[in-house]
């Protein structure tokens, strides 16, 4: 009864605020591709707004008399309009005389979003601030997630969100489900930089338009769009490392609509490295090529894409001496690590469009997945195979104005998962249909509510409802706090979930039932935005609470045993994060990141730190370019990363315990750049601290005893790297 009292005042309050006179329209170019992030503010009041993801916005009428709406953004040109209260179409034109706006460093790296979550944005200039040579090298130099190695042996990198691993934060490709399940730890590297256009990290549950399985946030990777882009880029790599890789993205535009774009990467690594000298490779050998194509198709009232992508991936590691006697001695005799990974992408858009109800629009989305990847662990066989089919349909539009917006729709997920480690396996396929529905309120710039509720059948684990609820304030200019809260569902993956622990010889121990992992996260934060003549800068903070009501816990607590657990209840994390940008002067930039986490599960009846997560990280950026049309950057970042809870280990030689806390260091990443025209060379290096964690493997002498472990890392296991290459860049004249 409360709560339908509750409603109903809500609603009352709704109504009357209809009245209020806004500006509302639909921002897109010509080719009716709907702009995101467009600023849209009062030239003389000074206060605005940003267009959502469908190219929307709502601005109250100014209270200064005959004021001028300004729409900026960078690429296109400036637009100024005199407008009444009303609902218009915008379309902006692109300006190639803005070059130097996205050449000579003054757009920063990552931006803090105006959107009702808590987002944050890595840009164009972000992505070039290091190598970037894929996803997950992407965040190394901006905080917006940590990245580490997550074993001593693969190479692979993991990410964290809110202190959490990366397999509760769904990586989406432009909204469609892309890195997970058997991707979700080596996939980062399936996405090379070059590709990329920019990067949104979410934090919390997000919307529920997108799906159940987002824990602790979203990261969603926008490609680089053949209507817009470069007419070619070339990049090259080059590092100390002998690690070379080339890239090429290519676009070309049809008449009539039409475009297409076409990416290509190749990457080598041959290399013996063991500057620890334990017998052990400290990187793997790989190769990958990596091919995709995308087309669209836009006019008035449609708008129609397509692609295809393939990745082929081989990564080589373990013992040195294996590649040094190949063919001459028995492989049996070595640790080997070998992964091969064959992965296809096919994915379709189509989205409908109202002619003069630009707030009206009809979408629908479809991605089939096939991943294959096959290898060993020492002696012990690895297969995975998993399948994936998706369908998402969008219909979104307005209750009487732009104040009042709703969506709905129906999705589809079909998910064949099958993985074989040594002696144990799993094996599932999900079918799981899928209902929502989103409303979203607005009122004058200073309310924005988001509040979505969907209902999934899942075939394995029955009804499944999650609540999503958003909440933006401004209370004063510049200033915006902002809440979220709900539920978030997943399906394990217990050896593709937790990979590094395969480069070792414990024990596998999995329960006989594998439950579904729930979890309820809730937070939010504060964002405060200021300029004084030309200083200008952002302050923000926020704090989330994530607890699991079930999840699968991987037991390290016991020497030569890992033993998966379904962890009712008890397991949680604190993560609360600040964030400081400034630019005291035009091009100068400093960007600090603090995070402090505190994460538990229960081991062995007692609840303690989740292994390998510092209580706290840092990050300083700091960036600068000379100006000009051909500039010079200069771009330097440290990491200091906090102490975390180790699991117990010992010695083999003298039976004695391993450290149980690993120590506090930091890493150094710095790179300089040039622009000539059309061309740009760069040169740079990574840990030029040359910090490495002393013995990272345990018991290297022995790789076939039941001590040996190369899954207890908490820091680099190569040291300083430098790197240089250049990149080749030909516009649309």
């Amino acid at each position: 009864m409360k709560i339908r009292l509750i409603f109903i005042l809500l609603f009352g309050i709704t109504v009357k605020l209809w009245s209020q006179q806004t500006i509302s329209g639909f921002v897109h170019d010509k080719d009716r591709t709907p702009l995101i992030n467009v600023q849209v503010y009062w030239k003389l009041a000074r206060n605005g707004v940003v267009t959502d993801t469908a190219g929307m916005f709502s601005i109250p009428l100014s209270a200064k008399e005959a004021d001028t709406l300004v729409f900026r953004m960078v690429g296109y040109r400036t637009e100024y309009f005199q407008l009444e209260a009303g609902e218009y179409d915008f379309e902006l034109s692109a300006d190639n005389t803005l070059k130097g706006a996205t050449i000579d460093g003054s757009q920063p790296g990552m931006v803090m979003t105006e959107s009702v979550g808590i987002q944050s944005v890595i840009t164009a200039a972000g992505l070039r601030k290091s190598a970037c040579c894929n996803l997950a090298e992407a965040f190394e130099t901006n905080g917006a997630v940590d990245v580490s190695f997550s074993d001593a042996i693969t190479g692979a990198k993991q990410i964290r969100l809110l202190g959490l691993d990366g397999k509760y934060v769904p990586i989406t490709f432009e909204g469609l489900p892309n890195l997970r399940g058997l991707a979700s730890l080596y996939g980062l590297s399936y996405i090379p930089g070059p590709f990329i256009e920019n990067i949104s990290v979410s934090k919390g549950t997000g919307s529920v338009t997108l799906g159940y399985e987002s824990m602790t946030g979203q990261i969603n990777v926008e490609y680089k769009k053949p209507f817009e882009m470069e007419r070619l880029h070339v990049n090259g790599y080059f590092n100390s490392m002998t690690r070379s890789e080339l890239n090429l993205v290519a676009s070309y535009r049809f008449k009539k609509g039409w475009s297409t774009a076409l990416f290509a990467h190749g990457n080598i690594f041959r290399m013996h490295t063991d500057r620890n000298r334990d017998g052990f490779l400290d990187m793997p050998f790989s190769h990958q090529v990596n091919l995709s194509n995308r087309w669209v198709y836009a006019s008035e009232k449609t708008e129609f894409q397509a692609g295809i992508k393939y990745v082929w991936d081989v990564k080589e590691g373990g013992q040195g001496a294996y590649y040094r006697h190949q063919g001459h001695n028995d492989s049996n005799s070595y640790y080997r690590f070998f992964l091969k990974t064959h992965r296809a992408e096919a994915w379709l858009k189509n989205g409908f469009f109202w002619k003069n109800k630009p707030y009206k629009s009809l979408a629908y989305t479809m991605t089939f997945i096939y991943h294959d990847q096959r290898g060993s662990y020492g002696l012990r066989p690895y297969t995975g195979r998993q399948t994936t089919g998706y369908f998402n349909s969008i219909y979104q539009s307005i209750i009487v104005n732009t104040n009042h917006k709703f969506k709905t729709g129906v999705s589809f997920l079909y998910d064949k998962v099958d993985e074989r480690f040594a002696t144990a396996g799993t094996a599932r396929t999900e079918y799981v249909p899928g209902v929502y529905g989103e409303y979203t309120f607005s009122h004058r710039e200073k309310l924005d509510i988001i509040a979505g509720l969907r209902y999934d059948y899942h075939n394995l684990y029955k009804h499944q409802v999650t609540p999503r609820l958003q909440l933006k304030v401004t209370p004063v200019k510049d200033l915006s706090l902002k809440l979220s809260g709900g539920r978030g569902f997943r399906s394990p993956n217990v050896f593709a979930d937790n990979a590094f622990l395969l480069v070792s010889n414990r024990q596998v121990v999995i329960p006989a039932t594998l439950k579904p992992e729930v979890s309820w996260n809730g937070g939010g934060g504060a964002v405060y935005r200021f300029q004084k003549g030309k200083v200008s800068g952002s302050i923000g903070a926020d704090y989330f609470y994530t607890w699991f009501q079930n999840q699968l816990v991987p037991n390290m607590e016991t020497a030569g045993l890992v033993a998966f657990e379904n962890v009712g209840g008890a397991s949680y994390a604190h993560a609360f994060q600040l964030d400081f940008m400034l630019e005291p002067v035009k091009r100068l930039q400093f960007h600090l990141n603090a995070k402090w986490n505190d994460v538990r599960s229960v081991y062995n009846g007692q609840r303690k730190a989740v292994p390998f997560i510092p209580v706290y990280k840092g990050l300083l950026n700091v960036a600068y370019s000379t100006g000009g049309p051909n500039p010079w950057s200069f771009d330097a970042t440290v990491q200091l990363n906090g102490p975390a809870r180790l699991p117990l280990t010992y010695n083999p030689g003298t039976g004695e315990a391993n450290r149980t806390r690993s120590p506090v260091y930091a890493l150094l990443f710095a790179q300089v750049s040039k622009k000539f025209r059309n061309w740009e060379v760069y040169i740079g290096g990574e840990n030029l601290t040359d910090y490495r964690q002393p013995n990272p493997v345990i018991d290297p002498q022995n790789p076939g005893s039941a001590s040996f472990d190369a899954s207890q890392v908490w820091a680099p296991v190569f040291g300083a790297m430098a790197y240089g290459g250049f990149r080749y860049t030909l516009k649309y004249k």
